[in-house]
C-alpha cells in the first residue's frame, strides 16, 4: 500500500491583481503542514506541485519546513480550472471588468452577487450541456485523474508521494472515490472514468469549502480510496490560520 497526500496551496492574493501570489498567511500554512506532515512520519519518495505560482511556492515551503530531499516534479495536470473562463463563458459581458463591476453593484451587494453569478457559472459548466469552453468539465475531470495516474505509476508498495494541488483537482479526486465503484476506482481505470451527477454534486461542496493548506489522503492499492478529505486540524487553534480563499 501506498499513500498520496494532496495538499491545497496556501492561501494567495484573493482580490489582488497577482491572485497567483501566496500571501504571507499562506507562506506560513504551507510551512505548517510541511511541519505536521513531517512530525507523522511522512517520508515522501516523490513530491509533485501544478505548475502555478502558488502551487509551487507552498511546495517549496513545505518542502524546506519537512526536510524533504526527493524528487520534485511539476505537472500542469494539477493545475486549477480556468475560473475566469467558466465567468466569462457564462456572461460574456463581464470580460470588460468595468461592465462586471457595475453590474454586480446594481444588486446591492457586490460580494454575495458575484458569489451567486459564479454559482450560477459553475453549475452551467458541470452541467454537460455545453462545450462551449477551452476545457469542458468532464475533460478537467479526466485531466485530473491522469494526473493522479501518473502519480502512482510512478510509486512502489509502501511509498508515498505528497501532492501539492489547488482545490478544484482535489476536491474532484475525493468526490470521484466518494461516489464511484470499486471497478472505476482500480489504479488501472484512472482517467477513464466518467462523470456522474452523484460526483458532481459532492464537487460543488467540496471545491467550495476546501481549506487552504488542507490535506486529501488517498490510499494507493489496487483500488484508490479516501481516506481523509480536507484535513485541517493542524491549523486549527490558531487564530485566522482556517481560511478558504
Amino acid at each position: 500500500m501506498s499513500i498520496v497526500y494532496l495538499v491545497r496551496h496556501g492561501q494567495a492574493s484573493f482580490g489582488r491583481s497577482d491572485y497567483d501570489k501566496l500571501s504571507p498567511l499562506g507562506e506560513e500554512q504551507a510551512r505548517m503542514t510541511g511541519a505536521a506532515l513531517a512530525g507523522c512520519g511522512v517520508k515522501p519518495a516523490l513530491l509533485v506541485t501544478g505548475s502555478l505560482q502558488r502551487q509551487r511556492v507552498t511546495g517549496s515551503r513545505m518542502w524546506e519546513e519537512a526536510g524533504w530531499e526527493a524528487p520534485v516534479d511539476i505537472d500542469e495536470g494539477w493545475n486549477e480550472y480556468d475560473h475566469d473562463a467558466i465567468v466569462y463563458t457564462h456572461k460574456p459581458a463581464y470580460t470588460n471588468q468595468a461592465v462586471m463591476q457595475a453590474d454586480l453593484a446594481r444588486r446591492g451587494n457586490p460580494r454575495r452577487a458575484f458569489q451567486e453569478m459564479f454559482v450560477e457559472a459553475t453549475g452551467r459548466w458541470t452541467s454537460g450541456e455545453h462545450d462551449d469552453y477551452d476545457e469542458t468539465f468532464a475533460q478537467f475531470a479526466d485531466r485530473v485523474m491522469l494526473a493522479l495516474g501518473r502519480v502512482t505509476s510512478r510509486l512502489s508498495s509502501g511509498q508515498d508521494a505528497v501532492v501539492v494541488s489547488s482545490g478544484g483537482p482535489i476536491s474532484w479526486v475525493a468526490s470521484h472515490l466518494l461516489t464511484s465503484s470499486p471497478k472505476e476506482r482500480a489504479v488501472s481505470s484512472a482517467g477513464a472514468a466518467g462523470v456522474s451527477d452523484a460526483a458532481v454534486a459532492v464537487w460543488l461542496n467540496l471545491s467550495a469549502t476546501t481549506v487552504n493548506a488542507s490535506v486529501t489522503k488517498i490510499l494507493v492499492g489496487r483500488t484508490l480510496t479516501a481516506l481523509t478529505v480536507n484535513d485541517h486540524s493542524h491549523l486549527q487553534g490558531r487564530e485566522g490560520y482556517v481560511t478558504y480563499r
